[in-house]
């Protein structure tokens, strides 16, 4: 016999309230889409936990990258809570508001590029409380899997002045290419 998975849709007063949502916790698995799961959290503004981030590799836990990651939405947000268990392989974050501002963050040491944090950036930077001014240290050339600056610089940026009328703008100071030591 097959049963049909059963779905609660609210509309009009039985609607949940953003008081009732508060503390509703988005509960994931596994390591995969990690800076798009931890914008989203960030942009609904519900709490998230993930656990099982990479436990079953020689290395488990959250790697340099995300690490940082997680660093620089601290900076962006106000309020935000991140908790990380010891081994890094579980993640809680409770969301804070995006404050925006000037950002200055080095990304050298994380083995990624300065267009892997963009890429997870953008879509946060439109709905800052402060035009966001972002300084990032680190390389601009692109590893085999992550866009470089100027495929951002030239695609998304354009897209998000043209389309959206948002002003936004990149400038490279200067270029810099990942060491052998970070890849």
């Amino acid at each position: 016999e097959h049963k049909m998975n059963k779905r609660k849709f609210f509309v009009g007063e039985d609607a949940p309230t953003e008081k009732k949502r508060k503390g509703i916790v988005i509960r994931l698995r596994g390591g995969r889409e990690f800076r798009a799961r931890l914008v989203m959290s960030i942009l609904s503004k519900r709490r998230i936990t993930i656990t099982g981030i990479r436990e079953a590799e020689e290395e488990p836990g959250l790697g340099r990258d995300e690490a940082s990651f997680v660093r620089l939405l601290d900076k962006l947000t106000s309020g935000s809570r991140v908790e990380i268990n010891q081994t890094g392989s579980a993640l809680k974050l409770v969301p804070g508001f995006l404050v925006g501002g000037k950002i200055e963050h080095d990304v050298s040491r994380s083995g990624r590029g300065i267009g892997w944090f963009l890429e997870g950036l953008l879509p946060l930077a439109p709905f800052c409380g402060k035009p966001l001014e972002l300084i990032l240290l680190g390389a601009t050339c692109a590893g085999p899997s992550w866009r470089s600056v100027d495929a951002i610089k030239h695609g998304p940026l354009v897209w998000l002045a043209s389309d959206f009328k948002i002003e936004c703008s990149l400038i490279i100071e200067k270029r810099q290419a990942v060491s052998s030591k970070q890849e």
